[in-house]
């Protein structure tokens, strides 16, 4: 009976601010090594990977196959599978053969690799390809969803000196517990051995753990975790015959489903949706030809007209279009003046609110890729329109969302603003949040903070979320009402005790220092944790800063850098800016432990020594993507 150590598969969504096509591209890259020239050969690596390949194709993934790559075809192929990838893609990587783990950081073993022995282990880190390397690559790609299998956990390929050896004795090594939007699965549980074969009569080309995984990728409507217990019940069940304990051990921390392979139309179960949440406004570019204008010249609208000179600044058709402009724009020479309209086409009977609510449905999954959608902004759009046209109201804040963001249509504040009163109007509690950031903000209609605090306001008396946490803000500081932190910490503390991120940050910031509340840095402690746990990346740097100072916990510089780490990764500016313009301000412990942190990571190669120069510099800027 062979045994091979420990499968993995680490599978993180993304979901940013994408620019994607209008359908998400499966791109894969499968690789297969079975002969190494220098540590033990292997036998099933290579069908593994190829019967993994075609099981990807079969449901929609480009394949990039290949076998026994030594380290600079390994990174060849990384790259050219790279080069592929764009923003809002699904992107799938897959490795059959050696891996070793070093000082807790896993790495694949090209079959180049060198023999080597314990005390080499920087040696054949230089040699080899770090995991958390190809997952942060991936990751820079901004893709919507990627995918990491490693079906290389076998015994250590490397010679030991007596009771040492270079890295973990067998299979790979454990990572940390993972963010929001990952899934870990393993092919057995930490101190089990995962089976190569069930015994030496066993004909199956492949690991008892791959051939169990095959049908999974294949079955129509299995999502990630349903695949993965289904997955644990079948290994266990082979395991057994033959007297061998083999349990697959997962983590989810996936929100939303994920198939491998959709199911038919009409019998998924959507999950029911939630209003698009308003995040902090970002700058996509509007698209469009200036060669349209003579096209368009007496049609435009005054929001198309504005579109138009977004994208065209200059040149003859720019100054036309500025004429133009003028004389759409209403008596008064005030901004364009919107007032409530009437809501149009209301939805008259049950069977129209059904379609509607239908309609809608299907356009968040299109809009979030959510449950077994492609992303595809534009078709969510169309969708979105027609529901807010039928009166739903909800549709109507997220076609404004889209407007807003220029996402699946072109940037339109002023359309933006009208769905969101039209929405408000109709009772929609996040559309009357949105529409206090337009106001706040200016965007769309003449900015008010008097305004925006009236429809922040009416949003979190009505009990929206984002509604109490913009208030709260308001009221901190100052702005279109006066300061007052006792009524910012009430409606802080309504959000957060909701679970809302930003309002647990918040709320954090004002017990850690004192506004409206007494300072209490433990309370400050647990509140920054919760943010952090929903990913929310100033938690993060706080949570490292308090660690420094020792407020609320015990001052440790060491402890400290692990957290702003996690801030760098999750693209936090500020402690992008702190480590590059301030890092002496903080403890030489911490200094060392944040140079040792990203050089584990390979993002940085020079000395563990504390002293921050443009080597450490330019590794900051890495680690957060820059």
């Amino acid at each position: 009976m062979m045994i091979r150590w420990l499968s993995l598969i680490v599978s993180t969504c993304v979901f940013l601010s994408l620019t994607s096509p209008s359908y998400a591209k499966r791109i894969a890259l499968v690789i297969g090594n079975n002969a190494y020239d220098n540590v033990t050969r292997l036998e099933k690596a290579e069908n593994d990977a190829e019967s993994i390949g075609q099981a990807l194709k079969g449901i929609g993934y480009s394949v990039i196959m290949q076998k026994n790559l030594n380290r600079r075809k390994f990174n060849q192929n990384m790259q050219l599978f790279l080069s592929q990838l764009e923003a809002g893609d699904e992107a799938l990587f897959f490795f059959a053969g050696h891996g070793v783990e070093i000082r807790g950081e896993n790495y694949l073993l090209p079959t180049d690799i060198p023999d080597a022995s314990p005390g080499q282990e920087a040696f054949v880190k230089s040699e080899a390809i770090g995991v958390n390397y190809i997952l942060s690559e991936i990751g820079r790609r901004k893709v919507r969803l990627s995918v990491l299998i490693l079906d290389a956990c076998r015994n250590n390929p490397f010679k030991s000196a007596g009771t040492r050896s270079l890295g973990r004795t067998r299979g790979l090594g454990t990572m940390e517990a993972p963010p929001e939007g990952t899934f870990i699965l393993y092919s057995a549980g930490f101190g089990q051995s995962a089976l190569d074969r069930l015994d030496d009569n066993d004909p199956h080309p492949n690991s008892v753990f791959t051939r169990s995984l095959v049908p999974m990728l294949q079955k129509p409507g299995l999502t990630l975790s349903d695949a993965a217990r289904q997955l644990r019940r079948k290994v266990m069940k082979l395991a057994a015959t033959v007297s061998h304990e083999q349990r697959p051990a997962y983590y989810d921390e996936v929100l939303g489903d994920f198939y491998f392979t959709p199911p038919p139309a009409g019998e998924s179960q959507l999950a029911v949706p939630q209003v698009v949440a308003k995040p902090p406004m970002v700058n996509p570019h509007t698209k469009g030809t200036c060669g349209i204008w003579p096209q368009i010249a007496t049609s435009a609208t005054h929001a198309q007209v504005q579109a138009f000179l977004a994208e065209c600044k200059t040149g003859i058709y720019s100054t036309l279009a500025k004429a133009r402009l003028k004389e759409l724009r209403p008596k008064g020479g005030g901004k364009l003046a919107l007032l409530p309209p009437k809501i149009k086409n209301p939805v008259q009977n049950e069977g129209d609110k059904e379609e509607a609510e239908r309609l809608f449905n299907k356009a968040w999954n299109l809009y979030n890729g959510k449950n077994g959608e492609r992303l595809d902004y534009y078709e969510a759009v169309r969708l979105y329109r027609k529901a807010a046209e039928m009166g739903h109201k909800s549709a109507k804040v997220n076609l404004g969302y889209a407007y807003e963001n220029g996402r699946g249509v072109g940037r339109d504040y002023y359309e933006a603003v009208r769905l969101y009163k039209e929405a408000s109007e109709m009772g929609e509690t996040q559309g009357m949040t949105n529409l206090g950031f337009m106001y706040e903000q200016g965007n769309g209609i003449e900015k008010s903070l008097n305004q925006a605090v009236y429809w922040y306001r009416r949003a979190a008396e009505s009990g929206n979320y984002n509604g109490m946490t913009n208030l709260g803000y308001m009221h901190e500081m100052g702005r279109g009402t006066k300061v007052n932190y006792k009524e910012a910490v009430k409606w802080y503390r309504k959000a957060a005790d909701a679970g809302t991120a930003r309002a647990q940050n918040n709320l954090a910031y004002m017990y850690l220092n004192g506004r409206g509340v007494k300072t209490n840095n433990k309370k400050a402690m647990s509140l920054y944790r919760k943010a952090a746990n929903k990913n929310f990346a100033n938690a993060m740097y706080m949570i490292g800063y308090m660690h420094e100072l020792g407020k609320g916990v015990r001052r440790s510089g060491k402890q400290a850098a692990p957290w702003v780490m996690k801030a760098l990764k999750a693209r936090h500016a500020f402690a992008v800016k702190e480590m590059t313009t301030n890092a002496t301000g903080w403890s030489l412990a911490f200094r060392k432990e944040l140079q040792r942190l990203m050089s584990n990571e390979g993002y940085y190669h020079g000395a563990i020594d504390g002293k921050f120069g443009p080597g450490t510099f330019t590794a900051v800027r890495a680690v957060a993507g820059q």
